[in-house]
C-alpha cells in the first residue's frame, strides 16, 4: 500500500456502525481499499470493512461473529487471480484461514485446525500469497513458524 492511497491528512467518513480508529491489517484492491479494523474491548474483531480509495465506506463483512476474545479477522491476503476473486482470512482465534468470496464475504472454504501439527495453527496471525499462488500463514505466540500451501 502506498502512501498516496490513504492520506491521513484527508478524513475519512466513517460507516454507520463504530469503526475502530486503528486497523489492525489492510490490503489493496483494484478499485477500492479494504481494511481490517481492530478490535475495542467491548467489540472482538469479527469483521472485514471496505472502503475506497478517498476513505468512503462501501460494505462490511461479519465473519465468524460467535468468536471470543481477539475476534476472527487477524489478516487478508488477495487472491493472484486476475479478477481477485477471493480473499483469504487469517482467523488466529479460531485457528483457521477462511477462503471468501471478494465481493460478498461469504466463505467458501477454511483450512487447518487447532493443532500444532503440520496443516493445524496455533494463532496463525499473517498470510502472505506468491507470484505462483502458494499461500504462506505464519504464526504467534508459541506458534513461531511459518507455513507453506501449494497452490494446485
Amino acid at each position: 500500500m502506498s502512501s498516496k492511497e490513504l492520506d491521513p491528512a484527508r478524513p475519512v467518513r466513517r460507516p454507520p456502525r463504530a469503526a475502530s480508529s486503528r486497523p489492525s491489517g489492510s490490503c489493496g484492491w483494484t478499485e477500492e481499499f479494504l481494511s481490517v479494523q481492530d478490535p475495542r474491548l467491548e467489540l472482538p474483531t469479527c469483521r472485514v470493512q471496505v472502503f475506497r480509495r478517498d476513505g468512503t465506506f462501501v460494505k462490511e463483512f461479519i465473519v465468524e461473529p460467535h468468536t471470543a476474545a481477539n475476534g476472527s479477522v487477524w489478516d487478508l491476503a488477495l487472491s493472484r487471480d486476475p479478477q481477485q476473486q477471493f480473499l483469504y482470512l487469517a482467523d488466529g482465534r479460531n485457528n483457521q484461514v477462511l477462503t471468501l468470496v471478494r465481493d460478498t464475504g461469504e466463505v467458501v472454504g477454511a483450512l487447518g485446525r487447532p493443532g500444532r501439527s503440520a496443516g493445524a495453527f496455533h494463532w496463525v496471525h499473517d498470510l502472505a500469497i506468491d507470484s505462483k499462488g502458494n499461500l504462506y500463514a505464519g504464526e504467534v505466540d508459541t506458534g513461531k513458524r511459518a507455513q507453506r500451501f501449494l497452490r494446485r
